[in-house]
């Protein structure tokens, strides 16, 4: 081994700081200077010469600071074998913002340093590897077996890493172990980066790859690591590597080897265990606050007076506090204080429930410091009403929203057209607060509740953040994707506030098994306890939804007294949940059971000192953040029991979790179906710029990806996600009940769904229907029904879609088979109508939204698109098949080739069409595309043999055609007469133009014109009308209106014209009004 005589003592004493141990440093490290440092750097062929063989001179001038001396680091030759030609090299005297030095000329490579046999023993151990070699034949080792490798920035990183037993490697930056794909780069139209050679090479063998790259706190390099991460991570899953990336936080260490001398290996450890995958950490960064806070506290509760000072002179303020600290009590003071300014104070959330509670809560505090001006003779009696806000449907008249000083609302109301009336012009240096900002915005960006007045919305929120006197925005989760997004708006840096106080620890119980969960929770109500249950779901049909718990539990316990709380009850008059929202310290102590779906995950706090336990089931359908706030509405310390899916459930937008490739994916499908749609005469779409529609509002759409790719990303990992938030927290999280048999439970609560289930179905088909759509509308506009008016609109807007009501047909639409069927249909008996359907329904947006488009929502629910990908694969051509199908079939071969390549996959997802597995089988995949219309594929219990002794499983499709070929009728039929009715009104619309424009002549015709008036430029164009065939007239008339002199000599023509030609301007004229 070379001996650490050869490195000079400050160089020895700097890398031994940085946690490498003594055989590492004498291996791999030398230091240098004067000429021989010049030559460990100048060994690239391709360096410019003089004739006498030696380095042009101005490169001896810029590397003339290394002579000086340095330490230079090389290591294995990892292709070639031996002593490794690159190395890394720092100058004692560096260049200005240049600390290290490479060989120039020469490509950036990867530093595999060579190590002693203590060091091998010490990884053998840690990572229990099967290796008896030497340390010389190490990496030949690694190579060929699927050793995890941890990556990392720096040769001394990868040094210490070595020294605490992990087998690890590094560049010597986080992009340089990159190269562009120039061929892909063209073809994609965006950089597409690939493995450099030695990085590939270490792939060749499908291994766990840990990315552990430097973590900056300067937000430029957060940005520029994070990009790198990025693409590395796809570049190694692209080459079949698993990934997943260690992260801690900057004040811990800015590199791991900083980490590790500071907190010791064990700490490293624990990093490395908890180190996540790539839609994981995706999500996580997503979900971050990353620029610096200008205000930190650690209290329990916030100070009432916080935003007093703060929100004078701060036009952006965000609030991170935890959930429990006080967040809404610290908006009253700075609202009265607006109030008293003479501004009006606009208080919007994503939720009903939600907004009403905090306009109750405000309204109480604002009186409370009214009066208190009221007796200081700060404010006069007359002016004790102004301190209040109202939720918008307790404001009795328009009048009154626009002089009340005030309102809250919901996101969904930012519109004129809405039940708000709401103008932002009259909003203008208004108070304005977000509350449960992040949920409030993927709402209003995403929900379908605001899809038809998606572009009003964000045209009015715009107006509203610009013209604002203060936003503030608040949330315990708040990130900077929301900051970023006002602050874009606004011009407006924000003043950050963030509460670092953790909330005293929970004992969290991870009950894995589901029914292990349910038996637990009747055991606890038996012994006493009082539960408080978060549910995901209310639906009748699910097996965990409240309604169903409901009653299972009222069938075991029917002593105790259950409140279902959730949007159907809070919102039925009839229902002891009815409004509840605003009182639950008052009344939920009357109850030994309480069941709650997400209506209150956020925005409530539960004080009452009542229920013994907390117990949350979710499935996998809210957000991860979403998750831990509804287990924290009960305040008390009390425990909590949870059984957390492993993985979520429906990816938006086909689960995609890069924003490039979605925002890419948004544009292309839009481009498409625009050209398609003006192919079919959408003249909407003929006069405008492609351009112009791509760019409303882009930071909106920007802010719509990211949120979108932070939720599919939390769909993966899901279970993992929730505890290790709750981790950070700092709640204790322990596994529970893993030895529990619930099946029995499991068992009684389906048979309880099922009689639910059919009770509901039952009583939805056998309602007494509304007699007209008048009835419809007024009762579906209700904010509060009872079950009876819930079941009646369910009722007509089932009949609406399916043509009857039955407990079958239900059950259909339960299970998504009208969205299923719609795509048969569309594809097959409606090919003819997808167009035309697709046309009016972006015609409608158009006209409603002043030609502007929100890409997402003109791209939801195409049936052109998705007509033409069906008929691509050749999916439509075996649905009426009778034959048996196995894997081998050329039928199934043929499908599966044309969705199998990456990009196809990518655009079948895209449209929300299906996406699958590669390690899915031939017949698996045809399988999944056919259940995407409604169609299944079953085995037939055969087995088919061949000559090479293959077995075959053989496979039919079900007969379906019985079932749905009259439901395709009966859509196809009601599309015939919408396609008359809309014929019929074009032609009244047309007619009506012709006549009028006839009237509009001959009025003209009688004031001011005679065949006397013709100019010389009438009498030709009237004279060549006349030489005109009949054949020929359409092109004629189409000619000559399209000139720019047509509109001065139009009037004229036309009362001179014969009443053959007239008829022709009328008829072929795209403006015969005008003509």
């Amino acid at each position: 081994m070379p001996h650490l005589s050869q490195i000079a003592e400050r160089h020895l004493q700097e890398w031994r700081e940085s946690g490498v141990n003594d055989e590492i440093i004498a291996l791999n490290v030398t230091s240098l200077s004067g000429q021989e440092a010049i030559g460990r750097l100048f060994v690239s062929s391709k360096l410019e010469r003089r004739n006498d063989g030696r380095v042009a001179s101005y490169l001896l001038r810029h590397y003339e600071h290394v002579e000086a001396g340095g330490w230079a680091c090389t290591g294995e030759d990892i292709v070639l074998g031996g002593e490794d030609d690159w190395c890394c090299f720092k100058p004692d005297r560096p260049r200005e913002n240049v600390k290290y030095e490479h060989p120039p000329k020469t490509p950036t490579k990867a530093f595999f340093l060579r190590i002693g046999q203590k060091t091998l023993d010490r990884i053998v151990e840690k990572q229990g590897l099967d290796y008896s070699g030497s340390p010389e034949d190490f990496w030949r080792y690694v190579l060929e077996s699927p050793t995890e490798v941890v990556i990392t920035e720096g040769a001394k990183k990868a040094g210490a890493l070595l020294s605490a037993g992990y087998t690890a490697i590094a560049v010597s930056g986080c992009w340089n172990g990159l190269v562009k794909d120039e061929v892909a780069t063209r073809k994609l139209g965006s950089p597409v980066r690939r493995l450099k050679p030695d990085l590939k090479i270490l792939t060749r063998v499908s291994r766990k790859i840990v990315i552990a790259f430097d973590k900056d706190s300067r937000l430029a390099s957060i940005k520029s690591v994070r990009h790198a991460t990025s693409c590395f991570s796809k570049a190694l899953k692209d080459r079949k590597c698993e990934v997943a990336i260690a992260d801690w936080k900057p004040t811990l260490g800015k590199g791991c080897d900083d980490f590790i001398t500071s907190h010791g290996v064990t700490a490293f450890d624990e990093v490395m265990e908890k180190a996540v995958t790539f839609s994981v950490w995706t999500s996580q960064y997503l979900k971050t606050l990353k620029q610096k806070p200008d205000v930190e506290l650690d209290c329990e509760y916030l100070d009432r007076d916080l935003l007093r000072g703060v929100s004078i002179g701060r036009r952006l303020i965000g609030l991170k506090s935890p959930k429990g600290t006080g967040k809404t009590e610290s908006f009253i003071r700075a609202a009265a204080d607006a109030i008293l300014r003479g501004e009006r104070v606009l208080v919007a959330t994503h939720r009903i429930q939600l907004t009403e509670a905090l306009c109750t809560r405000l309204t109480e505090g604002l009186q409370k410091i009214a009066k208190e001006w009221l007796e200081s003779g700060i404010i006069s009696l007359f002016q004790v009403t102004d301190f209040v806000v109202k939720y918008v449907t307790k404001v009795p008249s328009v009048k009154d929203r626009n002089v009340i000083k005030g309102m809250g609302l919901c996101l969904d109301s930012l519109h004129p057209k809405s039940q708000a009336t709401f103008y932002a012009e009259e909003w203008k240096d208004a108070f304005v607060i977000f509350d449960e900002s992040e949920q409030s915005f993927h709402h209003m960006l995403n929900s379908m509740t605001c899809k038809s007045s998606r572009v009003p919305i964000l045209r009015s929120f715009k107006e509203l953040v610009e013209n604002a006197s203060c936003v503030v925005l608040a949330d315990a989760d708040l990130s900077s994707l929301s900051l970023d997004y006002v602050s874009a708006f606004m011009r407006e840096e924000p003043f950050i506030i963030r509460n670092n106080w953790l909330l005293e620890p929970w004992t969290i119980h991870n009950i894995e098994e589901e029914s292990a969960w349910a038996y637990l929770l009747e055991q606890h109500i038996k012994d006493g306890g009082r539960p408080f249950v978060c549910l995901s779901g209310q639906k009748a049909r699910s097996l965990w939804g409240t309604k169903n718990l409901e009653h299972h539990l009222k069938q075991k316990f029917p002593n105790l007294k259950i409140l279902r709380i959730d949007s159907k009850t809070v919102g039925n008059p009839l229902h002891p949940a009815y409004g509840c929202i605003p009182k639950l310290n008052e009344m939920l102590g009357e109850y030994d059971i309480v069941l709650a779906s997400p209506s209150i995950e956020t925005g409530v706090s539960i004080e009452v000192d009542h229920f013994t336990s907390v117990w949350g089931f979710f499935v996998g359908v809210q957000g991860y953040s979403s998750v831990c706030q509804a287990i924290s509405r009960v305040r008390k310390k009390v425990p909590r029991f949870l059984h957390v899916a492993v993985r979520g459930i429906g990816g938006i937008c086909g689960g995609v979790t890069s924003v490039k490739e979605l925002l890419a994916t948004q544009e292309r499908i839009t481009r498409k179906n625009i050209k398609l749609l003006t192919d079919a005469g959408l003249r909407e779409l003929q006069d405008v710029d492609e351009d112009e529609i791509f760019n409303f509002q882009p930071i909106s759409l920007l802010t719509w990806a990211n949120m979108i790719v932070r939720h599919n990303a939390g769909m993966i990992g899901y279970r993992d996600q929730v505890l290790g938030l709750l981790e950070e927290e700092g709640h204790v999280v322990v596994p529970f009940g893993d030895d529990i048999d619930g099946s029995m439970t499991k068992q009684e609560l389906k048979e309880s769904r099922d009689i639910v289930y059919e009770a509901e179905r039952t009583a939805i088909a056998t309602v007494t229907p509304f007699q007209n759509e008048k009835e419809y509308k007024l009762v579906e506009s209700k904010h509060s029904k009872t079950e009876e008016e819930e079941f009646q609109v369910v009722n007509w807007e089932t009949n609406k879609r399916w043509g009857s009501v039955t407990p079958e047909i239900l059950e259909k639409q339960d299970r998504g088979f009208y969205e299923k069927y719609r795509r048969l249909y569309y594809a097959t008996n409606g090919k003819r109508f997808a167009v035309e359907t697709d046309k009016y329904a972006i015609a409608a947006q158009l006209e409603q939204n002043d030609g502007d488009l929100f890409l997402p929502d003109a791209n939801r629910n195409n049936r052109t698109l998705t007509a033409i990908a069906l008929e691509y694969t050749g999916i439509l051509d075996i649905i009426k098949s009778t034959t048996d199908w196995h894997s081998d079939s050329p039928e199934v071969i043929e499908i599966y080739e044309k969705v199998r390549p990456l990009a196809a996959r990518k655009q079948f997802a895209s449209i929300g069409l299906f996406s699958f597995s590669e390690k899915d089988s031939k017949i698996q995949v045809v399988k999944k595309l056919l259940a995407k219309i409604g169609i299944d594929l079953k085995a037939t219990g055969k087995r088919l043999s061949s000559r090479k002794s293959t077995r075959h499983y053989l496979y039919r499709i079900k007969e379906w055609e019985h079932e749905v070929s009259p439901v395709l009728g009966y859509w196809e039929a009601q599309d015939i007469q919408k396609e008359t009715r809309r014929k019929q009104r074009e032609a009244e619309r047309a007619e009506a133009a012709a006549v009028a424009a006839i009237e509009h002549r001959e009025e003209i015709s009688q004031k001011s014109f005679v065949t006397s008036q013709l100019s010389d430029l009438g009498k030709e164009v009237l004279n060549w009308f006349k030489l005109i065939c009949p054949e020929q007239m359409e092109e004629a008339v189409e000619t000559i209106t399209s000139q720019d002199y047509w509109e001065a000599i139009a009037d004229e023509v036309w009362v001179n014209a014969s009443v053959g030609i007239r008829q022709a301007l009328n008829r072929f004229s795209p403006n015969p009004c005008l003509s």
